[in-house]
């Protein structure tokens, strides 16, 4: 009896140690991933110039791609939240696994990086769809949970997504955490009826009573991330306000 129970010992002994041998593994790939995409991305904005630009109606950034597009061709566009840590090259790829996975330098890295849906053609679909992870240390779409809080807004109202050919305004019309079998990621619609209703639900859902209204005549951007919460998702949509041509 007393050699069972040693074997029992001996047998939950080199589990635990397996499952911690593992469990810092995990913790070390987490802090190389992060660190690799910090670099990346100081690295990315070194080389880009961004201005931002005030002097119209509404506020709008100006980005140099040159240097992007010679180190990614996937890069389509810029995404950046004011008062976030969302300031990112926007990628895409011939589905919506790749960069789940892989940095902006297609390295393998479980932090990802912000990328486009495949299905959206920038500067065309009815709703822009774009993706990122979020992250513990607040990277990728880690800090998007702070347009969730009702202060965010009083001071804050717009989003850029820029294209390679296009400078964009957007201004959030709703915000809310949602099931992540329940979000419908539609991209384009039959007719307007039916975008008029898609737009009334996601704005309806808006945990955040925004002053922003939303119509059939307005194209969209909608941000995605996960929540704290495995199977919820949090959710920004925003409808655009301003565009003008990229100058040359």
């Amino acid at each position: 009896m007393k050699k069972k129970i040693n074997k029992y010992l001996l047998v939950f002994y080199i589990v635990s140690i397996i499952l911690l041998i593992y469990s810092g593994y995990l913790i070390v790939d987490w802090f190389i991933d992060n660190n690799q995409n910090k670099k990346a991305k100081n690295h990315v904005i070194e080389i880009t110039n961004i201005t931002k630009i005030t002097k119209d109606r509404y506020p709008y950034i100006q980005i140099d791609y040159s240097n992007l597009l010679i180190e990614n061709p996937e890069t389509i566009g810029w995404i950046q939240v004011p008062n976030t840590n969302i300031n990112y090259p926007v990628v895409q790829s011939i589905d919506n696994e790749y960069y789940l996975n892989h940095n902006f330098y297609k390295k393998y890295n479980l932090a990802g990086w912000p990328f486009l849906d495949y299905r959206n053609t920038p500067n065309n679909d009815y709703n822009t769809i774009i993706y990122g992870h979020n992250r513990l240390d607040e990277s990728m779409f880690g800090t998007l949970k702070k347009l969730l809080k009702e202060d965010y807004h009083n001071t804050n109202k717009y989003i850029f997504f820029n294209t390679l050919t296009t400078m964009n305004t957007y201004e959030i019309f709703s915000v809310y955490t949602i099931n992540a079998n329940d979000f419908k990621a539609n991209i384009n619609f039959n007719d307007d009826s039916e975008y008029e209703d898609y737009l009334n639900n996601i704005k309806s859902q808006s945990t955040i009573n925004l002053k922003s209204t939303v119509s059939a005549k307005d194209r969209i951007i909608t941000l995605y991330t996960c929540s704290d919460n495995t199977n919820d998702r949090t959710i920004v949509h925003a409808k655009l306000i301003q565009t003008k041509k990229l100058d040359k």
